[in-house]
């Protein structure tokens, strides 16, 4: 599927599958079909043949204007995926060091708050140490954790050297813990109403970024916040940095704790400090502070819904008729749409045999 050489060779030589996903193919589906490689889809087959996926497009209309073949309105390049996950899942959590924040004096009730269990075998000893909820600290009392994590001894071994946080360039990684506070997201796409001038503004003119920039360098200039040292990679420094257990607040993968045998995974926070130096250490994991407006926020991993290009849109051969095309619909509806149990078993496999909960 991403074997560009490959994919290219069957191109070239005309060798078109009658149903194909290809990210790495060598043309993007519109000059698929300019280039007589592929067909149209007429908007009346999915409205009769698919109608699962057509209900989605009625929810969503803006899907149907996704994909659409060149001067048309109703012919369209393939199937666009529906990506419902991406436009709503966050792809980070705010992490703080449990131990830390009741040895400065703020406690949590953990009734509140879900207690992780641990699914990998071999790791179930982690089940005491993680919890999932939402902290509702103020934007006051994260300043003042930040300080009280910097200039106290929250680790307790009689040394200055720990930090209230680590900052990280704005990334998808970062809008729970940082620039969100101030209603910004780390897309540069987005466009904002300032609340000031009354305009539709980039970021970069957004009255709360220009704040969200003063908080953060009055917080590095404080040493309440840790920088990484910007000498290799950020995602090798973040992990080493991370496993020193030195910083009381970090911006997390949503569920990397949970991929504890992933040589990735298992060396981002907290899993790195639990499985490395500390294994008795507890934190918790979520949405754990508000902005100076009092807003406890987080953006979604993808701005919509749907996309185009070779990675978002499945294709179908010049060379399918009307006939063939309608029993690949029809194919399609029953594994995808019948039952969550046929979905499964055509997307997964059987239960038991191929996969396990």
């Amino acid at each position: 599927m991403n074997d560009k050489e490959g994919m290219a060779a069957l191109v070239a030589a005309g060798d078109i599958p009658d149903f194909m996903f290809m990210p790495g193919g060598p043309r993007q589906p519109v000059d698929m079909h300019k280039e007589g490689l592929t067909r149209t889809i007429p908007l009346s087959f999915f409205r009769e043949y698919l109608p699962g996926y057509y209900g989605l497009l009625e929810m969503m209309p803006i899907g149907f204007k996704y994909n659409l073949a060149p001067d048309t309105t109703d012919e369209y390049l393939g199937i666009t995926h529906v990506g419902f996950a991406s436009a709503q899942y966050f792809y980070d959590t705010t992490i703080i060091n449990l131990d830390w924040l009741e040895a400065v004096g703020y406690e949590l009730n953990l009734d509140e708050f879900k207690q992780v269990k641990i699914a990998t075998e071999g790791y179930e000893h982690l089940n005491d140490n993680l919890f999932v909820g939402e902290g509702n600290f103020t934007f006051e009392e994260y300043n003042d954790i930040l300080k009280k994590f910097t200039e106290e001894d929250p680790d307790g071994n009689g040394e200055d050297d720990t930090y209230g946080m680590m900052y990280l360039p704005e990334s998808a990684w970062t809008n729970m813990t940082q620039e969100g506070l101030f209603g910004v997201s780390h897309l540069a796409t987005y466009l904002y109403k300032d609340p000031v001038t009354g305009n539709v503004v980039p970021k970069t003119a957004y009255t709360p970024y220009r704040d969200y920039l003063a908080w953060i360098s009055d917080s590095l200039n404080k040493g309440y916040m840790r920088k990484l040292p910007g000498e290799a990679g950020w995602v090798a420094e973040y992990q080493q940095l991370s496993a020193t257990n030195k910083m009381g607040v970090f911006s997390g993968h949503r569920d990397g704790y949970l991929q504890l045998t992933n040589d990735i995974y298992r060396n981002y926070p907290p899993q790195n400090i639990l499985l490395g130096l500390d294994p008795e250490a507890r934190f918790v994991m979520g949405p754990m502070f508000r902005g100076p407006d009092g807003t406890l926020v987080d953006a979604a991993y993808s701005i919509d819904t749907f996309g185009v290009g070779l990675n978002r849109t499945e294709m179908i051969g010049l060379q399918v008729d009307d006939a063939k095309l309608e029993r690949i619909l029809r194919m399609l509806q029953y594994m995808i749409y019948t039952s969550e149990d046929i979905f499964y078993r055509y997307n997964q496999g059987i239960e038991g045999i191929h996969w396990k909960w």
